[in-house]
This record gives structure tokens, sequence and C-alpha cells, in this order.
């Protein structure tokens, strides 16, 4: 383009070569750089790594296929059971929150309402007012005096992976050493009608295997002797390329849940007493009409999923052209 507007006349070339500068030093808008507390984790992260064109999935009558489908149940959990995530403000009261199995404090700002999942894991998730870090919090209770007790917790620095946490003697607060803010379906991305990243799911004992594979490197304690099923946590579900999800019958909400699954995939990070498979979404997203399209959908969706066999830190997603490109700085 500029070589042939250089060939303008003189006095034309100045004013049409410095509209050609602007159109090209102009960011494209997808570059502008990522909110963090909407959407984290560096570029490079498993949790933002599309599907790659190289990607085995299992056959459809294999036992990793069989403990993925089977089971009466397929949920998305959001208001119970779920990640209740909130950002701090610059001037929210400091508390002290008390690791029980690490045995340390944090001092964290906290929202005054923020408040555990009421359900037994009693999740909660405080993003620092810069956005650049996460509390997360498994078995929080808040005590009287404003101060909170959990079972355990752990500062996620979100412009890293989000996975591979060893800080501590029980890192992460899921069975996975990875966050347990990734893989969160958030409220934001239900309205957008678009989810970018990779999701987490969740199988119960009976279907999972123990050996967790990457980027997982840790399992529930018990799983040695409680797993008996064939999925290891680690493990990349997706539905295949070949599958035509638009002939589905799905919703236009269920179809973004599809796609997502397609191009992104799920992890498996924890283990659940539903019999069957979990998704799972973030607090805020409970009683939106575009979930419960969601909710509806996940059945018929969840037949077509299979597990990734060739997830590995040399080919991640399976390796080859990713479905979708890297996600903004």
């Amino acid at each position: 383009m500029i070589v042939w507007l250089s060939r303008r006349t003189r006095g034309a070339e100045r004013p049409i070569l410095w509209v050609a500068f602007l159109l090209i030093a102009m960011p494209v808008a997808h570059a502008a750089p990522r909110d963090l507390f909407l959407w984290p984790f560096s570029a490079e992260s498993p949790w933002n790594r599309a599907i790659g064109s190289g990607a085995v999935f299992s056959a459809g009558d294999n036992a990793e296929t069989h403990d993925l489908l089977d089971g009466p149940q397929a949920l998305i959990h959001a208001g119970t059971w779920s990640m209740p995530i909130y950002l701090a403000a610059a001037n929210d009261p400091w508390v002290r929150v008390h690791d029980v199995e690490n045995k340390r404090d944090f001092r964290a700002q906290v929202p005054p309402g923020a408040r555990p999942d009421p359900m037994g894991d009693r999740h909660m998730f405080v993003v620092e007012p810069a956005k650049t870090h996460v509390l997360e919090m498994y078995g929080a209770r808040i005590r009287p005096d404003g101060s909170i007790e959990t079972v355990r917790a752990f500062r996620v620095d979100l412009r890293g992976p989000g996975m591979f946490l060893k800080d501590g003697h029980f890192p992460g607060v899921r069975a996975m050493d990875a966050s347990g803010m990734g893989g969160v379906i958030r409220a934001w991305e239900i309205r957008a009608h678009r989810i970018a990243h990779v999701m987490t799911f969740l199988l119960p004992y009976a279907r999972l295997r123990h050996g967790p594979v990457w980027p997982s490197s840790r399992e529930d304690y018990w799983g040695f002797r409680d797993y008996h099923g064939h999925v290891p946590i680690g493990a990349l579900i997706a539905i295949p390329p070949e599958v035509r999800i638009e002939t589905l019958g799905l919703s236009p909400d269920g179809l973004v849940l599809a796609r997502a699954l397609q191009d992104y995939g799920a992890y498996c990070d924890d283990s659940v007493g539903t019999d069957g498979i979990v998704l799972s979404a973030e607090g805020a997203a409970e009683g939106m009409p575009e979930l419960a399209a969601m909710r509806l959908d996940f059945p018929v969706i969840r037949m077509a999923l299979r597990v990734v066999l060739n997830n590995t830190p040399a080919t991640p997603g399976g390796g080859g052209k990713p479905r979708q490109p890297v996600p903004p700085p």
C-alpha cells in the first residue's frame, strides 16, 4: 500500500503516507490488554491454549470414554458447590486469613459482603485491587471478629500459568495443583456469548483413575485408594473437530458452550459426589437465563465429548495448529 501511495503526485504524497502510517500503527481491537480479573493467566497458560489440529481423541467405545459419558447427570454448578469470585476495592478492610493445613497466615483486603459458597467445600476467591493476584480459599469460614479461617488458602499470580502450584505442603484448592479460578465459566462470558479458554470438569471417584497426568501432578489425598475408573486428574476432554455441533439441536446458548468445548475443551481438576460430569461456573452466573439454557443442553453436548490422548508438554492441546489464536496480552 505504501509503495502505491508513494507514486502519487508530490503534493499529495505526504498526507497520503501519513494516513497509511496511522492505519498501520493503530492497534487492532482484540490486542487491547486483558482485564485479569475477568480473563486470567498468561497467554501461554494451559488454561488459555486451544485444542490443536494434532489432537488424538479416545474412541467411542473405550474405557475412558465410557467413564466420561456414563452416569445419569450432566450438570453446571454455579450458585452452590462452585466458585464465588470477588474483586476487592482499594478501600476494603484488611483481614487476617489463616490457612490451617499449611499453617500460615495471609493479610488480604476482602469486600465486606464477600461470603464463601454455602456448601461443604466453601470456596471463596478474592482478587486483589491491583488484579495481579487472587487469594483462593477452600473451606473458608468467617469468624465473629471478621477474620477468616480456611482449610487451605493459596495466593495465585494471575499473570502466570495458573498451573503447577508448589508453594505450600498442600498446594492449590482443588485436587489438581492448579488455580481454582482456572476454567471457571464467568458471568460476563455467558452474556458475551463467547467462552475463550479451557474449562474445568469434575467426575466421581468411581470414574477417576489413580495417577494424575500433565498438567497436573496431584490428585485427591485418597485417590490411590478411592479412584476406581479410567479418567485421571489433569485429563483434557473436548469435542472432536469432525462433530458438526450445529446439527445437535442446541439452543444459541448451548451452542456457545459446545463451541467452547470443541475449540478449548476442559480439564479434570477435581472429584465430585454427583454420579456424572459437572462443569463449574462462578456464583454470580446463577439465575442467568443463558446459563439455564446451557444446563438444558449440556446432557446432549456431553455425549459428543472425548478424551484428548496426547495432551503433553510437547504437544499442548494435542499439538499442531490451535483452533483459536492466543488471547490478547
